[in-house]
């Protein structure tokens, strides 16, 4: 079976974009805990914060990233499955 690359590095872009802004609401809830993962995420992607502005901001990062790995990932696949 061979992968369609693009759709493939759509899904995990999409995928990747969700789990920044689940990762930037349970920061929002959670107090203690919610900073650190706050930090560690701006440490990443320059720009983000908890701020309408900082989110759109991770999600785009988020979603490229994403995007590039499940590329990444779905050529290597087609490339060593020899499809």
């Amino acid at each position: 079976m061979k992968l369609n690359i693009n759709a493939f590095g759509l899904t995990i872009g999409i995928v990747a974009a969700a789990c920044i802004l689940l990762m930037l609401l349970i920061g929002l809830i959670l107090p203690g805990y919610g900073n650190v993962m706050l930090r560690c995420l701006a440490s990443i992607y320059p720009g983000f914060s908890a701020t309408i502005g900082g989110s759109i901001l991770g999600l785009i990062y988020g979603f490229v990233d994403g995007y590039i790995v499940g590329v990444a990932v779905a050529w290597l696949y087609n490339k060593l499955a020899k499809v």
